[in-house]
């Protein structure tokens, strides 16, 4: 394929996923857009990304560019999560703001639900503008990047506590989020990261919150979660 005949596949100025394959029956899926050139989102970045320059003849090997549709089987992905995510916050009780968000989501009508969807698939960071106030989405609020995990092909991640007192540390972090108390619980330790969770009440706003984080040693660098409940977490944010 020629550079402008990639370039006039790309549907418009917005982040979409698309297919490309290659001569050799290999294929791969870039996140592309046009900006006045093919510019791709560099890989694990969501707002970041770089020119494909036309000057570069590597593109004589591409036979074909089409739109991600997987959407279908992405929308049954998330339905299937966040009622999952609604199950583990009614259950903890943590975070009952996002709890909230979940349960409109879930009692939207399919069509609703569907065009939300294929929002934070085709185009997140799009998503996450409209969800600022007086937008579309406005009602998500920070709570967008729930979807943003919820599409993706792993979502869930198991605390990673130590196997030998294991079974200790879930029965103490269970009783921290059932006291719901205002006085901070915290536990580190260190397997393979400097790992903290941290449980605290806010009466400010009578929610319950709980993150987790794993660190780089000796650095405030790293992965940070927020718990569904005490052996379950979703990734927010890499720092």
């Amino acid at each position: 394929m020629e550079y402008k005949e990639i370039l006039n596949s790309l549907k418009d100025e917005y982040v979409h996923k698309y297919v490309v394959r290659f001569k050799d029956g290999s294929k791969k899926t870039l996140k592309l857009w046009n900006n006045g050139g093919i510019a791709v989102m560099d890989k694990g970045k969501r707002r970041r990304g770089h020119f494909l320059h036309s000057s570069v003849d590597n593109y004589a090997n591409w036979e074909s560019i089409t739109l991600y549709k997987d959407s279908c089987d992405i929308f049954k992905r998330v339905i299937k999560r966040a009622e999952k995510a609604f199950e583990m916050l009614s259950e903890s009780g943590l975070w009952g703001d996002k709890k909230k968000v979940l349960e409109h989501f879930l009692s939207m009508s399919e069509e609703e639900q569907r065009k939300l969807v294929e929002c934070v698939t085709t185009d997140s960071y799009k998503f996450y503008l409209s969800t600022y106030p007086d937008k579309e989405y406005s009602w998500v609020g920070c709570s967008y990047v729930l979807f943003e995990q919820f599409i993706k092909e792993k979502c869930w991640k198991s605390i990673n506590l130590d196997k030998w007192d294991r079974e200790f540390y879930i029965e103490r972090i269970s009783q921290a989020i059932k006291e719901k108390s205002k006085n901070a619980y915290i536990h580190n330790w260190h397997k393979g990261y400097d790992n903290t969770i941290e449980i605290k009440f806010d009466d400010t706003d009578g929610v319950l919150r709980g993150w987790y984080s794993e660190e780089y040693k000796g650095c405030a660098n790293g992965h940070y979660y927020i718990l569904l409940d005490a052996t379950h977490a979703i990734h927010v944010e890499d720092d």
